[in-house]
């Protein structure tokens, strides 16, 4: 979206830019967002979900059910979603750096050196690295994150149709 706009924007990735095999959940307000900044067309994003459910479970142990509809109850093909949008963005003119990894990054007082196999000097660095992001870890001054993860979805095949799905659900 920032280089549809006219900035100029690097994407550093330590492996290839590329989706793995498992559905990825999100809301249908979310994911229209897509459409908002004009990064994907109505037959995109309808290509781009592989399943739908409604309602959703929330379950904790020896509790009752709670189920609750339209929440991350659409599942994403993250390899077309990200293929897509990869080649979009190359087009518009972004630069990918496939294969290279973060190394750190050293702040001045007119932008930050992004320090990985072809440094890049920048104004503004956006932290996508999730968990184990050096940058996240050095806020955190080591200690351990609190919270939890949700993994919705699964891989498995061969299930008859079903329509509800749990959202977050704990039976120990």
């Amino acid at each position: 979206a920032l280089q549809k706009r006219g900035w100029r924007v690097a994407l550093i990735e330590r492996g290839m830019l590329r989706g793995r095999d498992q559905e990825w959940n999100i809301s249908r307000k979310e994911l229209e967002v897509f459409l908002e900044l004009d990064l994907l067309t109505e037959s995109e994003l309808e290509q781009a979900i592989a399943t739908v459910y409604n309602p959703a479970r929330i379950s904790f142990f020896e509790g009752p059910d709670f189920w609750i509809r339209d929440v991350l109850n659409i599942g994403v093909d993250p390899v077309f979603l990200l293929d897509t949008l990869k080649s979009k963005f190359l087009a518009a003119g972004g630069q990918l750096y496939e294969k290279t990894a973060f190394e750190g990054a050293a702040i001045h007082p007119d932008g930050v050196f992004v320090e990985a196999a072809s440094g890049l000097k920048t104004r503004l660095l956006i932290d996508a690295m999730g968990n184990f992001s050096p940058i996240v870890q050095q806020a955190r001054q080591e200690e351990k994150p609190e919270g939890v993860c949700l993994v919705v979805g699964s891989c498995a095949k061969g299930f008859p149709k079903n329509e509800t799905g749990d959202l977050i659900v704990s039976f120990t």
